[in-house]
């Protein structure tokens, strides 16, 4: 994740700020928007991000290394433009083999703009290609199977965001839709059983789609504002649809988030969240806790780590884990 919540300014100056958010596990894209950007003072920021994460789900692991730069260029107080590449490799292990060795190399590069449309108002979008090479080897009794395939993808997104006061405490109101598609071409592999072998099959493995809406009422019900120092809570309810995994078109349903944070007076954060999602029949329930500080090299210098959970009933909890460094500029 690429972030400038380290680079803050009062809101009500009307300066534009945000991420770009690119998860390669997940194949897909989206811009998220802060509430304000920072004293930096710069028209031109770049970023660089490097690190390595743990996923398991359901059985089966994965790590994964990845290093992104970001370049963003303001362009007056109400517009920014940016560009953000990301590489990254891993290694899976898939829980129903005897034996098995999944390996990936990917890269994306996406293109963003923001601006803000008046003073409670703010919009953005996407756009982006990438490409993954990937490699397998799986075994299991007397049967072992290895071969190759690649995917290119397509991502896009667009969001639009309302400020507005519930109170005399910040709160908005975000419509944010982002779709991934990815064609995986033809899958070359060699098999054998036993004492019988075949060479070079292929196996046409076609398309993989994804688009999400979300519809989100968040409100901070106390805590500091402009990225002070101090403890505070945002909370989130809203809409939610997204592509049917069993079925062609889209189911609609319910999330639910809040973020417990404290900040010190070095900006670095400490946080915990917890996110309830229901579409269709499909229900996810997610726990974080993050850590983002400084490591004594200078301001723009920043250690991220965060740890996950996902709640998985008589089955073991899917469990994920982050580290990473980002420089700023």
């Amino acid at each position: 994740m690429l972030d400038d919540m380290d680079c803050t300014q009062a809101r009500q100056q009307g300066d534009v700020s945000g991420a770009i958010d690119a998860n390669e596990v997940q194949q897909n894209a989206n811009i998220r928007f802060n509430d304000a950007l920072s004293s930096c003072g710069r028209s031109l920021r770049a970023m660089v991000d490097a690190g390595a994460t743990f996923s398991r789900f359901d059985g089966n692991s994965r790590v994964r290394g990845f290093a992104a730069l970001r370049i963003e260029k303001t362009v007056d107080e109400d517009i920014a433009l940016g560009i953000s590449a990301i590489g990254s490799t891993a290694s899976n292990r898939i829980g129903g083999f005897e034996d098995s060795q999944v390996a990936d190399v990917g890269a994306n590069l996406q293109l963003y703009g923001r601006a803000r449309l008046d003073e409670q108002l703010i919009g953005g979008a996407f756009v982006g290609i990438g490409h993954s090479w990937y490699d397998f080897d799986l075994r299991e009794g007397g049967l072992a199977i290895d071969g190759n395939f690649a995917g290119d993808r397509i991502l896009a997104g667009a969001l639009l965001r309302g400020e507005f006061e519930l109170g005399g405490r910040p709160a908005t109101v975000d419509f944010a839709i982002s779709h991934a598609s990815e064609s995986l071409g033809t899958a070359s592999f060699d098999a054998a059983f036993e004492d019988e072998t075949a060479n070079g099959v292929e196996l046409l493995l076609g398309n993989v789609s994804w688009t999400r809406i979300s519809l989100p009422i968040t409100y901070s019900p106390f805590g500091p504002e402009n990225a002070e120092e101090g403890t505070g809570l945002d909370t989130a309810v809203g809409l939610l649809c997204e592509d049917l995994i069993l079925a062609n078109g889209i189911g609609c349903g319910v999330q639910v988030g809040s973020r417990l944070w404290h900040r010190d007076e070095n900006g670095d954060l400490l946080f915990i969240d917890a996110d309830f999602e229901r579409v269709s029949d499909i229900t996810r329930l997610r726990v974080h806790a993050g850590y983002s500080f400084e490591i004594g090299l200078g301001p723009d210098i920043r250690m991220d780590a965060g740890m996950g959970a996902a709640p998985g009933g008589e089955a073991r909890a899917d469990l994920t884990g982050m580290l990473s460094l980002r420089v700023g500029y």
